[in-house]
């Protein structure tokens, strides 16, 4: 009877260890879980901001493309003060005073 008594107390404790063990994995897996999402996140964080980024650079080249146009068009339709005649001249430095400063020379 010893004997069993003996060898039931065995089988508990080599359970109980097996118990132990199978926690202190459990725990192992949750930390390695854990650090692979959060290296997962940092490497989908890095990749959305060189998207965003990257998506910036174009913007800002395609609108430096589009006002760089604009300027040339503007360049290309706009008259120099040379080109026009002196009484529009005239007429658009009156029409700036009268608006701007007003008063006296009126």
């Amino acid at each position: 009877m010893s004997d069993l008594i003996d060898r039931v107390l065995e089988v508990e404790k080599e359970a109980r260890r097996l118990i132990a063990e199978a926690e202190q994995e459990a725990d192992r897996t949750v930390e390695q879980a854990r650090q692979e999402a959060r290296q997962i996140a940092e490497q989908a964080r890095q990749e959305a901001q060189e998207q965003a980024e990257k998506l910036l650079e174009e913007t800002r080249q395609q609108w430096d493309r589009k006002r760089q146009q604009a300027l040339e068009e503007a360049r290309e339709t706009v008259p120099t003060i040379e080109e026009l005649d002196s009484d529009t001249v005239a007429e658009a430095v009156e029409f700036v005073v009268r608006t701007v400063a007003p008063g006296p020379a009126e």
